[in-house]
């Protein structure tokens, strides 16, 4: 699965190595300061998309995989899906994601984090979805809440230097009624 359509014109595709617009949407988010650098949240993308020698393009699922938000024909954002984390007591994912400058404000990244997320709930492989987001970055705060997650702690976070809110959103267990 290298592209899922959501409503309001907006999908993600996969990265792809030739594909011009991708990679002049990752170089233009590169040199955002709010996204990369100093004050920034994401790691240098360019080389960790080059790094990963495209496997995730062999793969027919969406994990470990990073995508191009596309807002009708133009990508416009950046989503990274992390690999499946499992622990005895449930199984995670970590989404990461950006979007260009002059594309904010618009509620495109509430519209893919909220159907991004309930697709893989839906798919039944993981029982939570997490967010780390720095404290200063009130907007990507909002975004989450309005996705439909929840913060949940602020704490030093696997090995991070910094501190970051833990947004959540998981799979509603079902009821089990007894007889």
């Amino acid at each position: 699965m290298n592209a899922i359509q959501f409503k309001n014109n907006l999908s993600i595709k996969k990265i792809e190595p030739n594909n011009k617009q991708d990679w002049g949407m990752i170089h233009e988010l590169e040199q955002d300061p709010l996204v990369y650098g100093k004050t920034g949240y994401l790691w240098y993308l360019s080389s960790t998309i080059l790094d990963s020698k495209y496997h995730y393009l062999e793969r027919d699922d969406i994990y470990n995989a990073p995508f191009a938000i596309y807002h009708t024909d133009f990508p416009i954002g950046y989503l990274q899906i992390s690999p499946i984390i499992k622990s005895s007591l449930h199984s995670s994912v970590d989404l990461s994601y950006a979007i260009l400058k002059r594309e904010r404000k618009n509620g495109y990244m509430k519209s893919v984090l909220s159907d991004i997320s309930d697709y893989i709930l839906e798919d039944g492989l993981v029982n939570e979805i997490n967010l780390m987001i720095r404290p200063e970055n009130t907007a990507s705060q909002l975004t989450a809440i309005a996705s439909g997650f929840t913060g949940i702690l602020m704490s030093d976070y696997d090995g991070y230097d910094d501190n970051y809110w833990v947004y959540q959103k998981k799979r509603e267990t079902p009821k089990i009624t007894l007889p």
